[in-house]
């Protein structure tokens, strides 16, 4: 019987896929001061789909194309234009808020370039930061995208590749995306 196993165990491992490998972790990288930069390689690099729901892209009126949150944006219309599915929420504030909410003017500008991008619910806060890209990279955290946010503040953002964990924030994602509302030009 020994010899049996034996024999066994050197088939199993001559034969590739006989004996399931252990699952690799998942990968994981805290962004702080690189945030930034690598949340633009990932928005970049994607080649099927980005899932965006954040609570403030804040975009001055005057922003011209080197401000931070700007270049996020068009990366995201360039995305868009490329053939990539980029779906965008973003947080509506309230009816007081009106033109004043942080995120009016982004989100305005992203559905005047053909951005798919919603409006949350008006009953509800949506306090996500998150993205997910190409249903395997997914980012987590504290950061908005804002000047200060980008920039100024200490931010901590956590990007994992695991695809587990994409397909359930896929879902979560898509079920915000149902309750939301277009953004229309001017709607505010």
């Amino acid at each position: 019987m020994p010899k049996t196993l034996l024999i066994g165990a050197f088939l199993a491992w001559l034969v590739p896929g006989a004996v399931p490998a252990a699952e690799a972790p998942p990968r994981v990288e805290l962004l702080t001061e690189r945030y930034e930069a690598r949340v633009a390689a990932l928005i970049d690099g994607a080649q099927r789909s980005i899932e965006l729901t954040m609570y403030q892209a804040n975009l001055p009126d005057n922003a011209d194309d080197r401000h931070p949150v700007r270049k996020m944006l068009d990366r995201l219309v360039a995305r868009s234009k490329a053939g990539i599915a980029v779906k965008v929420v973003l947080d509506a504030g309230t009816p007081e808020d009106g033109a004043k909410w942080p995120s009016a003017l982004a989100g305005e500008y992203l559905a005047s370039k053909g951005v798919n991008v919603r409006w949350d619910e008006d009953d509800r806060t949506t306090h996500t930061k998150s993205m997910v890209v190409d249903g395997r990279w997914c980012l987590i955290g504290s950061t908005n995208w804002s000047y200060s946010a980008l920039r100024k503040n200490r931010e901590q953002s956590v990007l994992l590749e695991d695809p587990d964990l994409a397909k359930r924030m896929v879902g979560s994602f898509e079920s915000l995306w149902r309750k939301s509302r277009p953004v229309e030009l001017a709607d505010r």
